[in-house]
């Protein structure tokens, strides 16, 4: 019988894989989302049932991706791997950075675009209104979040 936080896991790792990225990377970030402690590599590999190879590999997509941290504890030489408490924040500022270039580009594209092509012009400027009520709205919850949080 499996564990509710098996279950969890490999739910996260399958959505992962879904939404693009890798079944590892989703299976690793929620093993640590769940780990009371942070984790060394060979608690993750044993853990996930995997080998420390894909692991090492994970967790440095997972650093890149800015949803783990690396810790140390002292008088220990080995790394340890956690969530940061703020992963949500950091993801979705990376979103956010995401959006904003696309925005740019949008506006690139307005300034190259003939005003002949009134459609993807428009799809355009659509495009850069959604982009900056975004803007707008996350600078207003991330303000609030803070404020609540504490």
């Amino acid at each position: 019988m499996e564990s509710p936080a098996s279950n969890l896991i490999e739910r996260f790792g399958v959505d992962f894989e879904q939404s693009g990225s890798t079944r590892s990377l989703g299976r690793v970030f929620a093993a640590l989302l769940v780990a009371e402690e942070p984790q060394t590599l060979n608690d993750l590999a044993a853990t996930l049932q995997v080998s420390k190879a894909t692991i090492s590999l994970t967790l440095k997509q997972a650093l890149q991706a800015q949803l783990v941290d690396k810790v140390t504890k002292p008088g220990d030489r080995r790394d340890y791997w956690e969530v940061p408490d703020d992963v949500w924040i950091r993801t979705t500022l990376s979103q956010l950075h995401l959006l904003t270039r696309w925005k740019l580009l949008a506006f690139s594209g307005m300034r190259q675009l003939p005003d002949s092509a009134l459609h993807a012009r428009q799809r355009l400027n659509k495009m850069i209104a959604f982009f900056e009520m975004v803007e707008a709205r996350f600078a207003d919850w991330e303000a609030e979040w803070s404020q609540n949080r504490d």
